[in-house]
């Protein structure tokens, strides 16, 4: 019925837990070979093909009879696979079988979304695991992009709720699935309305390469080496990964666009880049866009050699705007620098999130943690 479904992988490793606790029950991963979108009577109709000596029937619930007739070839589906029916709470009784328990698939997801942990519908590690899924990921959210209706966005912490903290690896296609996992959590809170499959994640490179109007591969593998990346696309979540660098997003009346900028981005010229591809595709002026930038290593506790300092400077960013005195050695507010360059292509409106990734226990911190941080993801997607 169009309903966003977690990956399919997924869907397999919770039937896999389940099935462990059911004697002679077997998982099958048919549906994984059937075209997209596949159907129940398709994968009905897979299964008596590729055992043309069995007998097969669908059971359901009963209070899935108050929907088959929005189903495909429900006329078949019933004549040819005599449903076995379960009766449900509210629902009337079953066919040939038991009712099941009282237990609500919708209402176990409402009060996880609630921060809530429902108890004894399951054994532990299907409970862990399903539960671990739907659990809310907090976010933090800049205003001048949150009275942007068309617009939904936000930036990770460490906090991934009560199952423990969010695990985002530094490069998707290392992540096992319970990493994948955490991103499918963290696109649901960005607005549940998004599918994980439409994430563009990047090979960041340090570079200044913005990616137009990449098709998306999910939390399975990246779209290609990039620091920058814009859509026009509804719906295409955009993600840039973090643990000092700055990250920025960006807003225009008809698209969307993110950048990873560290010193060397910042010296190759994404941020300008960046604002200049979602210009072109957004068909709009500089000062149209909406600006965001997130949560990074502050100036007092970015201590950096000249070859830094010098790179910046190369690029017109004046030194008093960037360079903080004071200190023995020189330190650098590298938000400071992206903020100017923005300014300097025109960018109407740019909003500065709160916090510093070293002094921040709650944000990752490459310099803090060493080379095992963890990741903040900066996203955001076009709704309409």
């Amino acid at each position: 019925l169009g309903k966003s479904l977690a990956p399919f992988v997924q869907r397999v490793l919770w039937c896999q837990a389940l099935a462990q606790t059911i004697p002679s029950v077997q998982v099958c991963t048919l549906e994984e070979e059937l075209p997209i979108p596949s159907y129940t009577v398709d994968t009905l109709e897979a299964l008596a093909r590729e055992h043309p000596a069995c007998t097969f029937r669908l059971v359901v619930g009963a209070d899935i009879l108050e929907e088959v007739h929005q189903w495909k070839a429900w006329d078949k589906v019933e004549a040819q696979f005599t449903p076995i029916v379960v009766g449900r709470t509210g629902h009337g009784p079953g066919r040939e079988a038991p009712s099941f328990p009282e237990v609500s698939s919708t209402e176990l997801r409402a009060a996880w979304s609630l921060g809530k942990t429902p108890e004894g519908w399951a054994s532990g590690e299907v409970e862990r695991s399903v539960g671990r899924w739907f659990e809310p990921v907090p976010l933090m959210r800049d205003p001048n992009l949150e009275s942007r209706t068309k617009i939904a966005h936000g930036y990770t912490t460490v906090q991934g709720g009560a199952h423990g903290p969010l695990t985002l690896a530094p490069h998707p296609t290392v992540a096992p699935d319970v990493l994948r996992g955490d991103w499918y959590r963290v696109v649901q809170a960005l607005d549940g309305r998004l599918d994980v499959n439409q994430l563009v994640l990047l090979n960041q490179v340090h570079g200044g390469r913005v990616m137009v109007e990449p098709e998306p591969r999910g939390p399975w593998d990246v779209v290609g080496a990039g620091d920058g990346v814009v859509s026009t696309e509804v719906g295409r979540v955009l993600a840039i990964r973090t643990a000092d660098c700055v990250p920025l997003l960006l807003a225009a009346p008809g698209g969307v666009g993110a950048a990873h900028a560290g010193w060397r981005g910042v010296v190759a010229g994404v941020v300008p880049a960046t604002v200049e591809a979602l210009c072109r595709a957004a068909k709009c002026d500089a000062d149209a866009l909406v600006a965001s930038i997130g949560p990074h290593i502050s100036g007092p506790s970015y201590e950096v050699g000249p070859e830094v300092v010098d790179g910046i400077a190369s690029t017109g960013v004046p030194r008093s705007s960037f360079v903080l005195g004071g200190h023995a050695r020189a330190h650098v507010d590298l938000g400071a620098a992206v903020e100017w360059q923005l300014k300097a292509i025109g960018v109407g409106t740019i909003g500065k999130m709160a916090g510093c990734t070293f002094e921040d226990p709650q944000l990752h911190s490459h310099r803090r943690e060493g080379t095992d941080s963890g990741r903040q993801v900066a996203l955001i997607a076009r709704l309409s």
